[in-house]
């Protein structure tokens, strides 16, 4: 599998999920309701402007396309709706902020991690073995 094939991006979107609601159980428990909603609030703005990055990419960026204007056409539109959700957000009381910012982050440190884990993956070698010669019996001894 390489770090970066068609379906990494669905990857990031399950783990980062399931990372986000370990984090919002440990946030939740050692800081309250208020963090975590934070955190979930955060996560979900960043899923939804990767996934609405990738939609655009996927269906205006394409072979023959003669200009990529409808791509930030369609950019365009979503940013006064990813306003009002932070305007929103900024507004109420019973949202942590801070949260809210540790948050967006999850879903870019789970694309971090992947590829990374990928990379090294990638240079382990075919055969499973190890990449350290074989130690001597004076070595283990010692």
């Amino acid at each position: 599998m390489a770090p970066l094939d068609i379906g990494f991006i669905h990857r990031v979107y399950r783990t980062s999920a399931w990372v986000t609601l370990l984090v919002m159980a440990g946030v939740g428990q050692r800081w309250g309701w208020h963090a975590a909603l934070g955190i979930a609030v955060g996560s979900a703005v960043q899923l939804v402007s990767i996934y609405v990055i990738e939609r655009g990419a996927r269906r205006f960026i394409v072979p023959g396309a003669e200009s990529v204007r409808p791509f930030f056409l369609y950019g365009a539109a979503f940013y006064p709706a990813l306003l009002v959700v932070l305007w929103f957000v900024v507004r109420c009381s019973f949202i942590s902020l801070e949260a809210v910012a540790a948050g967006v982050l999850v879903p870019i440190v789970v694309i971090v991690l992947k590829v990374l884990g990928g990379v090294l993956l990638a240079r382990l070698p075919e055969d499973g073995s190890s990449t350290q010669p074989p130690r001597t019996a004076k070595e283990t001894k010692e």
